[in-house]
């Protein structure tokens, strides 16, 4: 897994699942860390999710 992609994994529980890319819109950073951000939320369980959703 590359550094943008897990960075984006990261990002997701950090933020608890608020989107926050910081790299440019189309960049090869941006998508990976997307990609990342995607795959943390898919896999969270929906207790988690709602709890996030919460704290919000």
């Amino acid at each position: 897994m590359n550094k943008y992609k897990k960075e984006g994994m990261v990002s997701f529980h950090e933020n608890k699942g608020k989107y926050d890319n910081p790299y440019q819109k189309g960049s090869e950073q941006f998508n990976e860390f997307e990609r990342g951000w995607t795959q943390a939320l898919k896999r969270t369980s929906e207790r988690k999710l709602n709890l996030y959703r919460r704290s919000v």
